[in-house]
């Protein structure tokens, strides 16, 4: 679900899912190991667990370059 705070859009786990192709489980990894950013604000009485859809995109962009480049990295060292 898309939740419009504070003139950002927020959107919830399984969004967030839906958009990255990951599971639950390893959003909760990355959440728990500070890879994305998260919010936890109060949504129809509930604690929910939210992303900034623009960080949540610019930070998988970077996870992936970063996956590149490291797969190249290794290319390199195994042709020599």
């Amino acid at each position: 679900m898309i939740y419009p705070i504070d003139d950002r859009i927020y959107i919830d786990i399984d969004d967030t899912c839906y958009i990255t192709g990951y599971s639950k489980k390893t959003i909760y990894k990355m959440v728990s190991f500070g890879i994305v950013p998260y919010y936890k604000r109060f949504v129809n009485k509930r604690m929910r667990l939210l992303f900034i859809y623009e960080e949540l995109v610019q930070t998988l962009r970077y996870i992936e370059y970063a996956h590149e480049k490291r797969y190249k990295e290794v290319v390199l060292f195994e042709d020599n």
